[in-house]
C-alpha cells in the first residue's frame, strides 16, 4: 500500500490517523454537532439564558449570527448592566432588532434602578403587539413607583394570560385602573398595588377576566376614593389574600366557583366589613393564618369548606372570637362539610391544651369531621 504524505500511518494492514488529525477531527465534529442541531432545539437553549448572553451568541458562528432575533423568552434585568444608559441602549437595540413576525411570548422585566419611565412604557407595548402570553414586572426603583401607574397597555392585552406584578420598595403603591381588559388571563399574581374605583365608590377590577382562575394579593390596598372592593368573577377558583386591606375597607366577595381561599398576613377587618354574595358551596380547602382580628364574619367565608388548615396565629385570633359575644345579626357558622382539620402550632406561640382543644370543638359542632392533625414546629 502506497501512503500519501499526511493521511496517517499505516498499521496492521490499517490506517492510523495521526495525532494531528485526531484532534482535528475532534474539534470537526464538535462543531459539526452543534451547527447541525436543528433551529428550535437550538433557540430553547437560548431562551433559558439572560438576555446579554443571548446577544453575545451571535459571534459563534454563522448559524448563531441572527438567531438571537427569533427567541420568544425574554429577561430584562438592569442590574446586570453598569448603568442606567447601558441598559437603555441595550433594550432599544434589541428590540429594534428582533424579528418582528416572530411572537414574544414570556416577558420578565426587572426595574433596579431608574430607568427612563418611556423605556418601561416601549417595552410594555412591544411585548403586546407581539402577543406576550406570560408577563412579569417587577419594580424596585422609587422614580418609577413615584410615577404611581404601570403602562396602560398591559391591561388591555388580548394575548397575556399569566400577568405578575410586583413593587419591591417603601414608598408610594403603583395604582391600576378601575377594570382589568384582559380576556385570557388566568392567572394573576399583584405585590404592593392599589385599586382605583369606577363610577361610585366600589372597585371591581376583575369582573373582565372571564378566564381568571387563580388570583394573589400581597399587600394590596385601595385608592382614596374607593371604600370597597369587589372580587366579582365567576370562574375564579384561587384566592389568596395576604398581608392585604391593613385598612378598614369593605371586601365583598362574589366567587360561586371558588374552591380555595387562603387568608393570612396582616389583615384587619370589622364587623361587617367582609361579606360574600354566596356560600361559597365548592370551597374546598382554605387557609387562616391572619394577624389582628379575623372576626366571624371572616369565618363565614369558610363555612363550607372540606379542609381547613390554622396557622399559630389564626387560633389566636379565633380564641378571641370565642372570647366575646357576638352582635345578634352575626352568628358563628357551622362548618358542616369539614372533613379534615389541622392545626399549624407555633413555637413562638404556644398555646395550652386546653385552648387548642376548645379550637378544635369549636369547629366539630355539627361537623362530619373524620381528622384532626396537629402539627407543632
Amino acid at each position: 500500500m502506497t501512503l500519501v504524505k499526511g493521511k496517517g500511518k499505516e498499521k496492521d494492514g490499517k490506517l492510523v490517523k495521526t495525532r494531528k488529525q485526531r484532534i482535528s477531527s475532534r474539534r470537526n465534529c464538535k462543531e459539526d454537532r452543534i451547527s447541525n442541531l436543528p433551529k428550535g432545539v437550538l433557540l430553547h437553549i437560548l431562551n433559558l439564558m439572560e438576555v446579554k448572553t443571548i446577544f453575545q451568541t451571535s459571534v459563534l458562528s454563522k448559524q448563531w449570527k441572527d438567531l438571537w432575533k427569533s427567541v420568544t423568552y425574554l429577561s430584562l434585568n438592569s442590574s446586570h448592566f453598569r448603568t442606567v444608559a447601558d441598559f437603555n441602549k441595550f433594550v432599544s437595540h434589541f428590540l429594534s432588532n428582533r424579528d418582528d413576525s416572530i411572537s414574544l411570548l414570556k416577558l420578565f422585566v426587572h426595574l433596579h434602578r431608574c430607568s427612563e419611565l418611556k423605556l418601561l412604557n416601549r417595552m410594555m407595548k412591544y411585548a403586546v403587539l407581539h402577543k406576550v402570553e406570560r408577563l412579569a414586572i417587577e419594580i424596585s426603583c422609587l422614580s418609577l413607583a413615584a410615577n404611581n401607574k404601570f403602562p396602560p397597555s398591559i391591561f388591555s392585552s388580548p394575548s397575556i394570560s399569566f400577568l405578575w406584578l410586583f413593587v419591591a420598595i417603601y414608598g408610594p403603591i403603583m395604582k391600576l385602573p378601575p377594570s382589568l381588559q384582559l380576556p385570557a388571563l388566568t392567572t394573576l399574581s399583584l405585590h404592593k398595588v392599589c385599586f382605583t374605583a369606577g363610577d361610585n365608590d366600589c372597585a371591581e377590577p376583575f369582573s373582565s377576566c372571564k378566564l381568571l382562575k387563580t388570583l394573589f394579593l400581597n399587600e394590596c390596598s385601595l385608592h382614596d376614593d374607593a371604600k370597597r372592593l369587589w372580587i366579582s368573577n365567576s370562574s375564579l377558583a384561587k384566592l389568596t389574600l395576604h398581608h392585604s386591606f391593613t385598612e378598614t375597607y369593605k371586601l365583598v366577595l362574589s366567587t360561586p366557583n371558588l374552591s380555595f381561599l387562603s387568608v393570612t398576613g396582616n389583615i384587619r377587618s370589622c364587623y361587617g366589613e367582609v361579606s360574600s354574595t354566596c356560600n361559597l358551596s365548592f370551597l374546598e380547602e382554605g387557609n387562616i393564618g391572619a394577624r389582628y382580628s379575623i372576626m366571624s364574619n371572616w369565618l363565614q367565608l369558610f363555612a363550607n369548606v372540606k379542609k381547613l388548615t390554622l396557622f399559630g396565629i389564626g387560633m389566636e385570633n379565633i380564641l378571641s372570637v370565642l372570647a366575646y359575644p357576638l352582635p345578634e345579626e352575626i352568628q358563628h357558622p357551622y362548618f358542616v362539610r369539614l372533613r379534615s382539620l389541622e392545626l399549624m402550632m407555633d413555637s413562638e406561640r404556644k398555646l395550652s391544651d386546653e385552648k387548642v382543644d376548645s379550637i378544635v370543638q369549636y369547629f366539630l359542632r355539627n361537623s362530619p369531621l373524620s381528622r384532626v392533625n396537629v402539627i407543632k414546629d
